[in-house]
């Protein structure tokens, strides 16, 4: 198997099983899970996997979601470079060099913004309305790809934390790493296909559990710069195309500022 486990308590007679579970790419986690259902008896499995679907997602999502992102990333970007002018060295601007400007070397200062977590937990994909889930995704992967334009690197984890009676779960996958380009397709799935939940994350808590119920989901205890937590509350911040645009601009604001850690609210 491809996970990192750690259990906080072994599981033994009569004592609670409490696992965090860590997959280090998507298509590590998706491996896993595909081959972890054969495994499993009868009494415990639920929906297949759609892994397949998973790393290549139904064109409906990819259209919705590039939809939404075109509109989104009108917002204002933070360009990653600074150019500058200086009377030697660089590279020479002829028309101001024409011009009789002793200053006609321009110079480009690359910026380095900051290294960044972003941890989403896909808890309400399950009951939320599959267009607020498509604005949800898109707002988020605009909010990567606006950052990583002003010079930041955003690392991106996707996780689930569940309980059932006295035992827990928790599963952390690693979907895109710091120096990895944003690609949308790869993360379609998990940002926006309730199949996620129900057809991989549903069997592996069968996996480590040993149980059908899927429990209650606690919330994931990994914490990043910012944390988007899956609450059934906070889905009216992406109810609407304005309060996504709205949601982009504080998150942004508040990382150049440098005011704690972001909630995603």
């Amino acid at each position: 198997m491809r996970y990192i486990l750690k259990e906080k308590h072994p599981a033994r007679p009569n004592q609670e099983r409490s696992c965090i579970v860590s997959w280090l790419s998507l298509d590590a986690y998706l491996n896993d899970v595909e081959d972890t259902f054969p495994t499993l008896s009868y009494d415990v499995k639920h929906t297949r996997p759609k892994v397949k679907e998973m790393r290549t997602p139904d064109p409906t999502i990819l259209e919705r979601l590039a939809k939404y992102q075109t509109r989104y990333n009108r917002t204002e970007f933070v360009n990653s470079r600074i150019r500058t002018y200086d009377v030697a060295g660089g590279t020479l601007d002829v028309p101001m060099f024409l011009s009789g400007i002793p200053e006609h070397f321009a110079q480009i200062r690359y910026m380095h913004g900051k290294d960044l977590k972003l941890v989403f937990s896909p808890e309400v994909h399950q009951s939320s309305n599959c267009e607020a889930l498509y604005m949800r995704g898109a707002a988020i992967l605009s909010l990567v790809s606006s950052l990583e334009s002003s010079g930041n690197r955003v690392e991106v984890w996707v996780g689930w934390d569940n309980s059932v009676d006295s035992d827990r779960y928790e599963s952390r996958i690693l979907v895109k790493k710091q120096n990895q380009r944003l690609n949308v397709m790869a993360l379609a799935a998990p940002f926006c296909d309730r199949a996620f939940l129900n057809t991989c994350e549903y069997n592996m808590i069968s996996h480590f559990l040993d149980t059908k119920s899927v429990g209650h989901n606690a919330g994931i205890t990994l914490r990043g710069d910012i944390t988007i937590d899956g609450r059934y509350d906070s889905m009216d911040h992406w109810d609407s195309e304005e309060k996504c645009l709205a949601w982009i601009e504080t998150m942004k604001a508040q990382i150049s500022t440098g005011k704690g850690k972001l909630q995603g609210k």
